[in-house]
């Protein structure tokens, strides 16, 4: 059974605590009813007495349980320190002792000082098409970013690279970069407003939210995606993001800065120092030239990052098979 994000803030009223308290009972009755054994539950950095106490009960049941941290540690990627934040750090600790397990993409051997599963994240590929690999004329080259935006997915230095890059007289190659934001945040803006004066309109296109067909077209006419280049900003060095794993299984060459064991010696991938100086652009442009695997041997290359594979370690580790 698989339990994810409820969150439980201090300022909620009476009636939504009283919601809350009626769907966790609701979830034992379903547990009794079924006759679960095992609970995947996957944490949303909000730990809260309500949550601690349900999973107390459920530990006295005998019910085996993992908790999956997605990113660790997360405190960094908290922009504003409320009374939600300070009731996870009084509760996270003790909630993490009801689990048997804590899983995580990272190689750390404890978290909260709870036994950990290492695992990568895990997809599933029928949800993801396969890039059709589209003519392009050889003095272009189109970067791709699909992400909800933060200070942390480091855009800001592509632009500040595109910037370089075109006040230099050796750019032949006409770069392009298109971002797929999400909704528009303060972030979203910022990015707008660097690529207002840098005077790059003509090379940074903003397409908002984009899924199914509309997605699929972009990534069919971009040859390089654009992973995380700034998660050193929230101190976190060593990360196995799903945006590379969804990349990959794209079968699109792309680039990040952090440390990934799953693609750093990956042909198709380019990994670029983890601070804020401006992203080379000739070095991408020497990167994607040199690029010789396929969409379809890229995405044959990560076989073993589906989801199926990676929960079938955490079941064998938590029932000792």
């Amino acid at each position: 059974m698989f339990i994810g994000d409820t969150i439980i803030g201090p300022r909620m009223s009476l009636r939504k605590i009283g919601q809350q308290v009626a769907f966790f009972t609701k979830i034992v009755t379903l547990i009794n009813d079924y006759k679960i054994s095992f609970i995947y539950y996957r944490f949303n950095g909000a730990a809260n007495p309500y949550e601690y106490i349900f999973f107390s009960r459920l530990k006295k049941m005998g019910i085996k349980m993992v908790m999956e941290i997605p990113t660790y540690p997360y405190d960094g990627e908290i922009a504003s320190k409320n009374g939600i934040y300070y009731l996870d750090k009084l509760c996270r600790i003790p909630m993490a002792k009801k689990f048997d397990y804590v899983v995580t993409f990272s190689d750390l051997a404890r978290i909260f000082g709870q036994k950990t599963i290492n695992i990568s994240n895990g997809i599933d590929f029928n949800a993801v098409p396969l890039k059709n690999n589209i003519e392009v004329r050889s003095h272009e080259l189109n970067l791709l970013g699909v992400a909800n935006l933060t200070s942390w997915h480091g855009y800001d230095r592509i632009i500040c690279g595109l910037s370089e890059y075109y006040n230099t007289a050796n750019n032949d190659v006409k770069v392009k970069l298109h971002l797929v934001t999400g909704l528009e945040n303060d972030c979203v803006m910022e990015l707008k407003q660097l690529v207002s004066r840098l005077k790059l309109e003509r090379y940074v296109y903003f397409h908002g939210e984009l899924h199914g067909k509309a997605l699929d077209k972009l990534f069919d006419e971009a040859q390089v995606a654009i992973g995380s280049l700034g998660r050193h900003r929230n101190n976190i060095t060593q990360l196995k993001t799903l945006k590379n794993v969804e990349y990959a299984a794209r079968g699109i060459p792309f680039i990040y800065s952090e440390i990934n064991e799953d693609f750093d010696d990956a042909s198709y991938v380019m990994r670029i120092k983890a601070d804020d100086s401006p992203v080379n652009i000739p070095s991408i442009i020497e990167f994607y030239q040199h690029i010789q695997a396929s969409p379809i041997n890229i995405r044959a290359s990560i076989a073993s990052l589906s989801w199926d594979n990676q929960i079938e370690k955490v079941v064998n580790k938590v029932f000792n098979r």
